[in-house]
């Protein structure tokens, strides 16, 4: 069986498209498939993922310690206002922060200036603020 010039022109044609790729040079081979690279990705990512963690800690911690603070000017207002009126304060009295992450303290591992943010359909996207400082 023999191919025809045309055949033989597409396959050809073909090969070089398929090795040249879109960039018109030689394929570039990022190695992806290589166990070592695989394995040394793999251990970045833990490592930010371990950083992450230790900032979210952080994080949550001067958060607890804001709210620490609010809670307690909370009550002191609440005792001296219930000391001056001589009755018990109305409505429920406030509610004490609580320690460690929660789930709305959340870090980007690309991009720690974005945030993940509630859209307007109910749902949830990374979203960047664009202010003009960012912008510049």
């Amino acid at each position: 069986m023999g191919t025809s010039r045309t055949g033989r022109t597409t396959a050809r044609r073909g090969q070089e498209a398929y090795g040249a790729g879109r960039s018109g040079g030689q394929r570039e081979d990022t190695g992806w498939h290589e166990p070592a690279r695989r394995i040394a990705r793999r251990e970045d990512r833990i490592k930010a993922i371990t950083e992450a963690k230790i900032k979210i800690e952080d994080r949550a911690k001067e958060r607890f310690e804001q709210e620490q603070s609010e809670y307690q000017d909370k009550l002191g207002k609440r005792e001296a206002k219930a000391k001056e009126s001589g009755h018990k304060p109305r409505g429920k009295s406030p509610v004490p922060p609580v320690e460690g992450a929660q789930d709305k303290d959340q870090i980007n591992l690309t991009d720690e200036e974005s945030r993940i943010m509630q859209t307007a359909g109910g749902g949830y996207g990374l979203l960047l603020q664009g202010q003009r400082q960012h912008l510049l």
